[in-house]
């Protein structure tokens, strides 16, 4: 089935290519390609295609259905789908919707399937630039026919998966190391009134020291190292509420040998000493007994 609305401006394009035996000889070959700058009303539903399809939002928003599942698609992002499960893909309510768009068969696609068909899974490509040169490239060469640009089409629709393929690596990257930063954030809380060091925190998530406090202050928002001060302090903070321990032994339960430093780091999140700051919960406690 095929059902489509193209609400397009006219600055959009596409070129339907003729499939010949030269072209099918290759691991890739483009079927059609273009540049969509899709106004509001917009849409295409269609299944029983034997090809692959894949979107490069370049600007505005769309959502694609596939297989039951949907996905907003954004500035950035590509998404792969194979056409012979139905299939809708329209411009977001109110928006309009610029994006590349390509129809390739393949000898085999054995490789990309775990990466990008076993789900409806968009991608956040790293090279948006390099994504849209090559296909600018594909349309370039979309109305010649000789073995050389066969095979240059065939190359072309390989290094964009690819880059499609280090983008979602790249990813993956990021999130292992989220997780990871997470899981040390949880362990200085959890441990902050033990003699910890930053040469510690990078042997437990394997990471050099530059990069261990790059994403740590992007994910938490402060250094490891300031981090572990504010778990120690915040710690003290119920001691010095609840208890009559003196400054010193406080100092010495959450971490510092030296009750000065523990005064100083108190400060610095504070903006008053411990002292200060235990007499001032005490009046706040007697005055809600008035």
């Amino acid at each position: 089935m095929l059902e489509y609305n193209l609400d397009l401006t006219p600055d959009s394009y596409q070129h339907v290519l003729t499939l010949d035996a030269l072209a099918q000889s290759f691991p890739f070959y483009p079927i059609e390609v273009g540049y969509f700058h899709a106004k509001d009303a917009y849409y295409t539903k269609r299944s029983g295609l034997d090809n692959y399809l894949l979107i490069i939002t370049v600007g505005g928003s769309g959502h694609i259905s596939w297989k039951g599942q949907k996905a907003v698609l954004e500035k950035g992002q590509a998404v792969l789908i194979h056409c012979n499960d139905y299939h809708e893909y329209a411009t977001a309510s109110g928006m309009d919707w610029r994006f590349f768009y390509l129809h390739f068969s393949a000898a085999s696609m054995e490789g990309y399937h775990h990466l990008f068909l076993k789900s409806l899974s968009p991608v956040q490509l790293v090279g948006l630039e390099t994504s849209c040169s090559l296909m600018e490239r594909l349309y370039k060469y979309a109305g010649e026919t000789s073995s050389l640009v066969a095979a240059a089409q065939s190359n072309i629709i390989s290094a964009l998966l690819t880059e499609m393929a280090v983008s979602l690596a790249k990813r993956d990257s990021e999130f292992s190391k989220n997780h990871r930063v997470q899981k040390l954030a949880d362990f200085i809380r959890e441990n902050c009134e033990k003699s910890l060091s930053l040469d510690n925190f990078m042997e437990m998530v394997h990471l050099s020291k530059y990069h261990l406090i790059r994403i740590f202050e992007k994910q938490i928002g402060m250094s490891p190292y300031k981090y572990l001060h504010l778990c120690r302090i915040e710690r003290s903070i119920s001691l010095l509420k609840n208890t009559e321990l003196s400054i010193s032994q406080i100092a010495g339960m959450v971490g510092y040998a030296d009750s000065v430093v523990y005064i100083r780091h108190f400060k610095s999140f504070h903006k008053m000493t411990p002292a200060k700051y235990r007499a001032n919960s005490l009046l706040v406690k007697e005055t809600s007994f008035l």
